[in-house]
């Protein structure tokens, strides 16, 4: 049952990725069903943080899903031959006092969970769970906020985790987190190329 769900992660993962590349909003609503399964699936290998983001994931497709509908930039602007809709990719680029909010909160999550996990739970990677889920969770926000930066983070959050996940046997979830890292390459290049700045 346990490995099937991590399918069924895999999958709903794989789907995530691909809407999200396009700002689709069907990346939050799958991003969700993606979540649950990926809450039952570290609770069971005992990676308390990185299962606690997917909680906190919950909660931010959610939001994501309300900011992006609501957002009428994003609105459908031309059909292709096929009467498909496009929609306009748009992206925001990074200041100086939102890299320094991050760093500092991705320091202060990370100090607190490797804290908790250390000294309270039985993680079998507490710092490396720790700092994949503080780097997530900033970059999660990113994403939200339309942040080209976020694919940046990504990567680095992705390449952590193929570490993490494969060193605890969960094989699927490794590869899984390599696509990831390939997909945030062409995410990044995809909407500095075809997106418009705000």
């Amino acid at each position: 049952m346990e490995q099937a769900i991590e399918y069924f992660g895999f999958i709903t993962g794989l789907l995530y990725l691909y809407w999200e590349i396009r700002q689709n909003n069907l990346m939050w609503v799958v991003g969700i069903l993606s979540a649950m399964a990926y809450i039952a699936v570290f609770a069971q290998s005992g990676l308390y943080a990185a299962m606690s983001f997917q909680v906190y994931y919950l909660v931010v497709s959610i939001y994501g899903l309300y900011v992006w509908h609501r957002d009428k930039k994003r609105g459908k602007v031309s059909e292709n031959e096929n009467d498909e809709a496009c929609d306009n990719l748009v992206y925001r680029v990074l200041d100086w006092k939102m890299v320094l909010a991050s760093t500092f909160a991705s320091l202060a999550i990370f100090f607190l969970l490797y804290i908790v996990l250390e000294k309270f739970t039985g993680d079998p990677m507490p710092a490396a769970d720790a700092v994949i889920t503080a780097l997530s969770i900033v970059a999660t926000y990113w994403l939200g906020r339309l942040y080209i930066h976020q694919w940046i983070l990504w990567i680095v959050v992705d390449l952590l985790s193929v570490f993490l996940f494969f060193s605890q046997a969960l094989y699927p979830t490794a590869l899984l987190y390599v696509l990831y890292t390939v997909c945030a390459v062409y995410g990044f290049v995809h909407w500095k190329k075809k997106g418009i700045k705000l």
